[in-house]
């Protein structure tokens, strides 16, 4: 490798030889530490380069200069003529090259000075290379940054260049965005089994051009394709499976039916995550591709919050009832009631379409009249659809609908269970009472067209003393499959009127 700055005059000679006249030749020995052609600030200067003066047309070497400690080269008292500058390879070592001779021929007339400058630096190598190349080889690559400079907390960095993409290690110096035209310098290294390039400087090149991600399945991804992709940007999507966390990252396991992928959030990097992560949202993630640990596993990382899509598909509550057991889906609705209102954390939502309790929910702060969203399991009660192991979320402020007027027989059979778990109104008179399990109070109303149980559950503080036989009411709430028919569960004082 060997850069040459040169200037001097055309002394009009073909010959060394015959000629008394001397001149001298000036320079330094660098090494070019960005291979940048040129001596600059981050370059450092080269001891014991070996430098000919070569008679051109001969293998004769007329003057030989060794640089010192400050990277100087001196040849004294050259005679006039017309020289080729060669550097001994020897004398370099075998870890760099020289990068450029700017002036490879030198004509010095009488009395000439003529400046020489000589870089040498590590060789080139693609990716391809890279990845053939042993361990501890220092080389520069050339390529297009698929991650910035600060997308992960561990110092790593990705690029791509025409033979593939490569991962680099311990990145301690440069600053650079994705889609940079980028020159790495770094030591060969392994890194869970596969090639990386460690203790890197970047140095920007100006802008590159990035192609968009190849989408493919999840297994494929997950496996690199054999490993194959190791450290490329890949797109792919899927169901989310379930969520973990790893460290200080978030996990989550995606799969489009072909296997699973793991996508790696990571925990160091800001990401405004959908509060939908839960099973069966759908993430779409592009990233790089890291390996786990475990041996032909790898991880998506996604650098930012762009890189990441979540998606939800809601279904009405009336097609919630026709999908197979164990489907999970979302629903949007209202809440008819607040969880634990009965003692449990049943809750009814109703839509347009119908209404559909929710039962075993991870609970938040809601409330009667709620606009909510519910990620949910679909599973059978009493013979009626339910929504198990469920997730609610909040939406914003909602209205609860009008309850339905039906008669004591359309309640006690919920018209067939096609208003199952919705908010109706009944009245009638009260043809019996008793205490059932747990201190609820049960009244059996009948408006004329068959009876119905209303039960005024214990623990919500109802006033049963009106509540005597032949006294007439008027009720609102939910209906509760119980044994093959349906009751009717008032949700406050407010939802019983006693004229």
């Amino acid at each position: 490798m060997g850069t040459l700055f040169v200037g001097c005059q055309n002394a009009g000679h073909d010959r060394v030889l015959g000629i008394e006249a001397t001149s001298e030749v000036r320079g330094i020995a660098y090494f070019d530490a960005d291979r940048s052609r040129s001596f600059d600030s981050t370059d450092t200067r080269m001891q014991g380069l070996r430098v000919y003066l070569t008679a051109r047309g001969t293998s004769e070497n007329v003057a030989t200069a060794v640089s010192d400690a400050s990277g100087v080269l001196r040849f004294d008292a050259v005679p006039v003529g017309r020289y080729d500058v060669t550097v001994d390879q020897a004398s370099a070592g075998d870890t760099v090259v020289v990068v450029r001779v700017d002036t490879s021929q030198i004509d010095l007339g009488p009395d000439d000075t003529v400046s020489v400058s000589v870089g040498l630096s590590f060789p080139m190598a693609t990716v391809a290379e890279v990845r053939a190349l042993p361990a501890g080889e220092k080389v520069f690559v050339a390529g297009v940054a698929l991650t910035g400079s600060n997308a992960f907390a561990d110092t790593t960095a990705h690029l791509v260049a025409q033979t593939g993409p490569l991962r680099l290690v311990r990145v301690f110096s440069g600053l650079f965005a994705a889609g940079d035209s980028v020159l790495a310098r770094g030591t060969v290294s392994v890194r869970d089994g596969e090639k990386v390039l460690r203790d890197v400087s970047v140095f920007t090149r100006g802008i590159g051009t990035l192609s968009a991600p190849d989408s493919l399945p999840t297994a494929t991804v997950g496996g690199a394709n054999g490993g194959v992709l190791d450290a490329g940007l890949i797109r792919a999507g899927g169901t989310l499976q379930d969520t973990a966390t790893v460290g200080r990252d978030l996990a989550l396991n995606v799969d489009d039916g072909s296997g699973v992928l793991r996508v790696l959030i990571d925990g160091d990097v800001f990401f405004q995550l959908s509060p939908y992560l839960v099973n069966p949202a759908r993430v779409i993630a592009t990233g790089v591709l890291v390996p786990s640990g475990t041996p032909g596993a790898w991880n998506l990382k996604p650098r930012s919050n762009l890189d990441l899509q979540v998606r939800v598909d809601v279904k009405p509550a009336a097609q919630m009832r026709q999908l197979a057991l164990g489907t999970r889906a979302f629903v949007d609705g209202v809440a008819l009631n607040r969880p634990n209102l009965y003692g449990d954390s049943t809750l009814h939502l109703a839509d347009t379409s119908g209404a559909i309790r929710v039962i075993r929910t991870v609970q938040g702060n809601i409330f009667a009249g709620d606009s909510i969203r519910v990620a949910g399991a679909v599973s059978m009660r009493e013979a009626q659809a339910v929504l198990t192991n469920a997730t609610i979320y909040r939406l914003g402020f909602g209205t609860v609908p009008i309850a339905r007027p039906v008669t004591t027989a359309e309640a006690a059979s919920a018209i067939g269970g096609v208003v199952d778990a919705a908010l109706v109104r009944v009245t009638g008179t009260i043809q019996s009472t008793s205490t059932g399990p747990g201190g609820d109070f049960r009244a059996e109303v009948d408006d004329g067209s068959g009876p119905v149980t209303v039960v005024l559950d214990g623990d919500i503080g109802f006033n049963t003393a009106p509540w005597t036989v032949t006294a007439a009411v008027d009720v609102r709430g939910l209906l509760v499959p119980e044994g093959g028919v349906w009751v009717v569960k008032p949700r406050a004082p407010a939802d019983v009127v006693q004229p």
